[in-house]
């Protein structure tokens, strides 16, 4: 009996002992944080915190289609662009999204919203435009972006970028999210390792969904080597009919929100290089680019189709402008490095078609600051 007793109580202090060393631990790793956090989050729980006056350098691999080394800089409220300043009276363009918009692995002046920037100058005098893209950000984020940051600033201009981040969500509000991740979504406010947490089990669930980036360009491994039957995807259209509606009302509240002061709004439908056709620099069948989950090029094609379908009818009934950036450009890798982000060429693209798609709809909304026909 007595050696029994002797093994409980042996046992509960060296349970106690671990749980004092983990606690230990993860208090000093929550100090270490709050001095210096090396990751960078946008988000603690469900609120976005932005980091302002900000630099680092981002390196791509030999192989890449992108500069080797990319200047990456935050300004002054957060944000990439020129620094804000209240005085001048300037008109005030937001672009917003995921990291299509970013543009992470795009150096400084090379972003689509950069070129976009520099075209409209020949148009607008005193025209100040910043990039509030960031990366994993859907409908839900951005709506939180506009009410908790962007709309402080006056946008006369908000042009969206959006559906991407969207595709197979169904936990995008708040009572879902919190069901998902019960224990860490309160204290994730409050806490930087709790935060850090959440947001490493965000990472995974976006590699899952083949959000992350791959700047080797494509590459022959890309292509799936099975036949693909009709059947083994035919969940993937009920699916993405029953998440939908769901889209629909997120993006319809996203454009009441931006809508709110006056701020004219602008829908932008979502590209990517997968889907019908061959390749114009590798020769390679983009219909049967492999994406995570188990889906060929066609079939996500199709998907991520039904959610600029949606993005299409919210512009028509709420008369916002829509440029179908999906439909308009090219389907090619000189344009992408991976499957939907922007190489610089593919930027320069982009900047184009949304120059010759809003500037005349801004000279007609703000031709007090028009200096030059479009």
């Amino acid at each position: 009996m007595r050696a029994w007793l002797k093994t409980v109580n042996l046992i509960m202090k060296r349970t106690l002992l671990v749980l004092v060393s983990v606690l230990l631990s993860a208090v000093l790793l929550e100090l270490f944080l709050r001095v210096y956090n090396p990751t960078r989050s946008t988000t603690r729980g469900d609120r976005i915190v932005l980091s302002t006056n900000q630099k680092w350098q981002v390196s791509s691999p030999p192989n890449s289609l992108l500069d080797s080394e990319v200047l990456h800089v935050k300004n002054n409220i957060g944000f990439r662009g020129e620094d804000y300043h209240e005085a001048g009276d300037p008109l005030r363009v937001f672009t917003i999204g995921g990291s299509t918009t970013e543009n992470t692995y795009l150096t400084e002046g090379k972003t689509w919203s950069d070129v976009l920037l520099e075209k409209l100058q020949g148009n607008f005098r005193n025209i100040w435009l910043n990039n509030a893209g960031f990366s994993g950000h859907s409908t839900f984020a951005h709506k939180i972006m506009v009410q908790d940051h962007v709309r402080q600033y006056g946008p006369d201009v908000l042009v969206f970028l959006i559906g991407m981040n969207d595709v197979h969500r169904d936990d995008l509000n708040v009572d879902q999210l919190r069901i998902y991740q019960p224990a860490v979504w309160p204290l994730a406010r409050h806490s930087e390792l709790a935060a850090l947490l959440l947001n490493i089990s965000r990472g995974f669930r976006a590699e899952r969904r083949n959000l992350t980036h791959d700047t080797g360009g494509l590459q022959e491994n890309w292509i799936i080597d099975w036949e693909v039957s009709p059947d083994d995807f035919a969940w993937a259209i009920p699916f993405t009919e029953r998440l939908l509606p769901g889209y629909r009302d997120r993006l319809s509240e996203l454009v009441e929100v931006a809508q709110e002061s006056g701020t004219a709004v602008v829908l932008v439908t979502q590209p990517v290089l997968y889907g019908e056709g061959i390749d114009d620099r590798t020769g390679l069948d983009l219909a049967k680019i492999h994406i995570n989950g188990g889906q060929d090029g066609k079939t996500a094609w199709n998907v991520l189709q039904m959610y600029n379908a949606v993005t299409r009818e919210v512009a028509r009934d709420k008369s916002v402008h829509l440029i179908d950036l999906s439909q308009i450009l090219p389907k090619s890798s000189y344009y992408f490095y991976d499957t939907m982000h922007f190489t610089n060429e593919g930027a320069q693209e982009v900047a184009d078609i949304l120059y010759r798609g809003v500037c005349d709809y801004m000279s007609s909304r703000f031709s007090n600051y028009l200096i030059s026909e479009c």
